[in-house]
C-alpha cells in the first residue's frame, strides 16, 4: 500500500540521516583528534628548539653566525648542517638499538631503561630540527596517521597478505 511505501522510504531516510549524524560525528573527533595531535606537537616543537636554541645549539660562536638562518638557506653550508643534524637523529636510534640489544639501564638517568632515553634523545632532536626549520611537522604527522589508517597494507586482515610489506619479524 502507499502508506507503508512511504513509511519503508521515510525509514529509510531516516537511516540515511542516522548514518549521516554518525559520520559526521567520526569525523568531527577525527578532526579533533588530529588538531590536538598537531597542536601538542607543535608544543613540543616549539620546547624542544627553544630549548636547544637558549643553549647555543644553533649560533657559532666561533663566526658569530645564527645556524638557523643557514639551515634555511639551502646553501651548501646549510645542506651540511641539515645532514649533520639528521646523522645525530640517526646515532639516537642506534644508541636505542644497542641499549635495547644488551638490554641495558641508561648510565645518566638509571631509572630508565637505554632505548627509552635515547628514543627521547632522538625526539628532542626531531623536534629541535623541525622548529629550526620551520617545519609543519603536527600537521605532517596528523595527515600522515590519517593516511597510513587509510592504507590497505595497515589494516590487520591484510597484513598476513603475500607482497605486503612486514614490519615485523615472523616466526613460523
Amino acid at each position: 500500500s502507499r502508506s507503508s511505501a512511504m513509511k519503508t522510504s521515510n525509514s529509510c531516510c531516516v537511516m540515511s540521516k542516522r548514518a549521516l549524524l554518525k559520520l559526521k560525528k567520526k569525523e568531527a573527533m577525527h578532526n579533533l583528534i588530529k588538531n590536538e595531535l598537531r597542536e601538542n606537537v607543535d608544543f613540543l616543537v616549539e620546547t624542544c628548539h627553544g630549548a636547544s636554541r637558549n643553549a647555543g645549539w644553533w649560533h657559532d660562536l666561533k663566526i658569530d653566525i645564527d645556524l638557523r638562518e643557514e639551515a634555511c638557506r639551502g646553501s651548501r653550508f646549510g645542506k651540511a648542517l641539515v645532514a649533520e643534524k639528521l646523522c645525530l637523529i640517526h646515532s639516537e636510534v642506534s644508541d636505542a638499538m644497542e641499549g635495547h640489544r644488551k638490554d641495558m639501564v641508561d648510565e645518566k638517568l638509571p631509572e630508565f631503561y637505554a632505548i627509552t632515553v635515547e628514543l627521547a634523545d632522538a625526539c628532542i632532536r626531531i623536534f629541535d630540527l623541525a622548529g629550526a626549520l620551520s617545519l609543519d611537522l603536527g600537521s605532517a604527522l596528523a595527515a600522515k596517521m590519517a593516511y597510513n589508517s587509510q592504507r590497505e597494507d595497515h589494516k590487520p586482515e591484510n597484513r598476513a597478505k603475500p607482497g605486503v610489506k612486514p614490519d615485523e619479524i615472523r616466526i613460523t
